[in-house]
């Protein structure tokens, strides 16, 4: 069975993903790399929760990346000790979790968690 990959006219975004490392010594943030990426789709709410570590996100939502019709391929939007940030219009996301969605023994799509942090 094959399944169809997310139609494109669905796949309206851009975005930027910004990887930044650990914390600087003053708390400032280290920018490692900066891609842009064409072709997802982000829902995005208004919404207060709190991460276990007690941050509080006032923003929400889902980023949909197609592995067909998403562009660059084989973007990695998390490493270990890293930070995914995802810049959107005048909202600023954190990378939450990513959800790998399979179709038969393929990778379909991801949903990429995000938690807004700042309004530009």
């Amino acid at each position: 069975m094959n399944i169809p990959s997310i139609p494109r006219e669905l796949l309206c975004h851009s975005c930027t993903l910004e990887i930044y490392g650990r914390d600087g010594i003053f708390g400032e943030r280290l920018l490692l790399s900066k891609t842009s990426i064409s072709g997802v789709r982000i829902s995005h709410y208004r919404d207060y929760r709190a991460s276990v570590s007690g941050e509080v996100y006032p923003y929400g939502g889902v980023m949909y990346y197609d592995c067909r019709n998403s562009s660059p391929e084989n973007i990695s939007f998390m490493e270990n000790d890293t930070v995914g940030v995802i810049i959107f219009g005048d909202l600023e996301y954190r990378i939450l979790g990513i959800k790998y969605i399979y179709a038969e023994n393929s990778l379909h799509h991801l949903e990429i968690e995000l938690g807004g942090v700042s309004c530009c």
